[in-house]
């Protein structure tokens, strides 16, 4: 595995990750879609498991399935410490919701009195966060809830982690802690997160509930997902601050996106940079879907481009 660090002359400034948050959160991810799928969950080093919660994956409007979406953990050395995970896009159904482009008003789980009625949100993330369906008598958002209210000793520091849909996930649920439970710390970290809602939804996740400063937003710029939906043609906004790294196929004349939006592949980027100085890895790795194929980060980009030319084509075509 080649690496090397580059100078600090060379490299965008951008705002900086806590390394221990920072992987713990990318473990909690992995952690939740371990879950889902049934597989032995590796839950972050000094985290215990304190309980599961599920959501309600509609299709057409018609009918839907119970899902697992993510877990709740305690800190062993900070028991007040809680770990939200959510897990991204892993099922058919779940490609629907993240192509759904119509928006909703966000409800929050117990308003404060101060939030507005025009936050528009994506009504798939909404709906996966807020519906029921099937024997369900809670929905994900009640379920998150009841699962800290009842731990012992109560929250103080809730971290909020997601990777794809799961980001978005985390981000509806990270405002709404911010408005339900205000005696909460709500630190969000999330990975390849499409744009959740449009300006005020923004407006009043980062400034009026003042979460810009404790959410964190790390996007590959050659993923696809981080600019979706679009800006250009539906409004929608990012929120928190951004964090960019770099990765891509190597010599791929063709756009490999499931490689690019691999959360395996996050984690071994991140997990390189967040020990540097600057907070950037050059270097090569296995791709985690093909073994066959060679990853190569890179310093990213100072200047962002076209959002387009990313959602088009391959690192090679870009370069001609």
């Amino acid at each position: 595995m080649a690496s090397r660090t580059p100078s600090k002359g060379n490299v965008a400034k951008q705002v900086h990750l806590d390394p221990q948050l920072t992987l713990d959160s990318a473990t909690g991810a992995l952690a939740a879609y371990a879950d889902f799928d049934r597989k032995p969950v590796i839950l972050p080093k000094g985290y215990t498991y304190k309980g599961r919660f599920t959501g309600w994956d509609r299709i057409f409007h018609v009918t839907g399935e119970k899902e697992r979406f993510g877990l709740v953990l305690q800190s062993s050395a900070e028991p007040s410490t809680y770990m939200v995970a959510f897990r991204g896009t892993d099922s058919t159904l779940d490609g629907y919701e993240d192509l759904w482009a119509t928006t909703v008003p966000f409800v929050p789980y117990q308003d404060d009195g101060r939030f507005p009625n025009n936050a528009e949100v994506a009504s798939g993330f909404d709906s996966i966060y807020r519906d029921i369906g099937d024997a369900m008598t809670q929905p994900m958002q009640a379920q998150v809830f009841a699962l800290l209210d009842q731990q012992d000793p109560s929250p103080k520091v809730v971290l909020i982690c997601g990777h794809s849909l799961g980001s978005s996930l985390a981000n509806l649920f990270a405002l709404d802690a911010a408005v339900s439970r205000p005696q909460w710390t709500v630190v969000s970290t999330t990975f390849a997160s499409p744009r959740t809602g449009k300006a005020v939804w923004k407006k009043v996740y980062n400034t009026q509930y003042k979460l810009l400063d404790t959410t964190f937003r790390i996007a590959n710029h050659w993923d696809i997902v981080p600019y979706l939906p679009p800006h250009t043609v539906l409004d929608y906004e990012h929120i928190g601050q951004q964090f960019l790294v770099s990765f891509y196929v190597k010599d791929a004349i063709i756009p490999h996106y499931l490689s690019r939006h691999s959360m395996l592949n996050y984690q071994t980027v991140i997990g390189h940079a967040v020990a540097n100085t600057p907070q950037v890895w050059v270097g090569e790795f296995p791709d985690a879907k093909n073994l066959r194929w060679t990853m190569r980060s890179t310093q990213p980009p100072s200047v962002e481009g076209a959002e387009w030319s990313r959602l088009l084509g391959s690192h090679e075509l870009a370069k001609r």
